[in-house]
């Protein structure tokens, strides 16, 4: 009957597309994710708007980390075994995030949070490869005013915002202070007052949240808070580093319905998603998940690694778009995050192509 009614010159219909069937996982997925990420964050508008730390956030910090994450990732490409030729493109990839982070910042922040992760990932792309004079001028310049403001702090905790601040964030500008041999005194302040006033006493775990004027933690601990801190904290104590990542496999890391994530807040808290948590699903959430991989990398866990790769995918299947590999839903920061957990060293990189 259907046949009977299509005209006689009606052309055949089409074939459907065969699925694309190249891997997802591996190098040759990392450069696909590289050069879908940089098209998307060419277009992303940034340092238009301003933030208080609660609000805004999709439109600064968003995009300022996306492009650290992203200058961290490509970094780390080069620092594989591959081609001088790819080696070359990453190289200028990452330059290029980085003089779009620098210019773009995180509008509203105090200088503590967007020129410590800049600094941090400036100090890694010039260790090796011939480029450790790049940046000189810039490199001094932040280094040398982070180490001023820290030095006027008798805890060693600095404001992220005029009125917010994080017992964590002041993480990644110790740990680059570390890296040049300079800020030992503040290391040691910063983790003298986390020890005495910043452990949550029920799981050991540092609480995210902190009050200047009584100079303690306030409020639970949050496993987006630690996980983004802690590749970085293993710089600067490994040991606080290592005790917090035994605690947080304790009382954080859960298997629920097949799928591996990390708690945002330890049992029995339970408490509404936020812009910073993103959603939170059986408890777990999608930030502390996601920051989760590069924590495991540096924590060396390839157990808890493998896992959190594992349901990454199942959550967001990648998806090829011509020599573009997409997560679908995630945003521009998070596929930018997991990325540079999938290439954190050669190590790494073959566990997540196998995982």
């Amino acid at each position: 009957m259907l046949a009977a009614c299509r005209s006689e010159h009606a052309p055949p219909p089409a074939a459907l597309p065969s699925p694309d069937t190249r891997p997802v996982i591996g190098l040759e997925a990392a450069f696909g994710e590289l050069r879908h990420l940089r098209s998307v964050l060419e277009r992303t508008p940034a340092g238009a708007v301003s933030t208080r730390g609660w609000d805004n956030l999709e439109q600064t910090e968003w995009p300022f980390f996306a492009l650290i994450f992203y200058a961290d990732a490509a970094t780390r490409c080069a620092s594989l075994p591959i081609a001088a030729s790819r080696r070359d493109a990453v190289v200028a990839e990452a330059r290029w995030a980085l003089e779009r982070a620098n210019a773009v910042g995180i509008k509203g922040a105090d200088p503590l949070l967007p020129h410590g992760h800049l600094l941090l990932a400036l100090e890694r792309f010039t260790r090796g490869g011939g480029r450790e004079a790049e940046y000189g001028d810039l490199r001094d310049h932040l280094a040398h005013d982070l180490e001023r403001r820290f030095s006027a702090s008798e805890t060693g905790m600095l404001p992220s915002y005029p009125s917010m601040w994080w017992t964590l964030d002041p993480v990644p500008a110790l740990a680059v202070l570390t890296l040049r041999e300079e800020g030992a005194a503040a290391r040691e302040r910063w983790e003298a007052t986390v020890r005495a006033s910043a452990v949550d006493p029920a799981t050991g775990l540092v609480i995210a949240g902190w009050n200047p004027e009584r100079r303690r933690a306030i409020g639970t601990p949050r496993g987006c808070a630690l996980m983004l801190a802690l590749p970085d904290l293993y710089v600067v104590s490994p040991g606080l580093a290592q005790e917090q990542w035994s605690r947080a496999r304790r009382h954080l890391v859960r298997t629920v319905q097949g799928m591996t994530g990390m708690r945002e807040y330890p049992e029995p808290i339970d408490l509404p998603a936020t812009t910073d948590s993103g959603r939170i699903l059986f408890g777990l959430g999608e930030a502390a998940s996601g920051f989760g991989l590069a924590a495991a990398a540096a924590a060396e866990d390839m157990v808890v690694l493998a896992a959190l790769l594992r349901s990454a995918r199942r959550v967001a299947p990648p998806a090829w778009h011509g020599d573009q590999l997409a997560l679908p839903n995630v945003p521009p920061v998070g596929q930018a995050a997991l990325l540079r957990a999938k290439v954190w060293n050669a190590t790494v990189a073959a566990v997540a192509g196998r995982a």
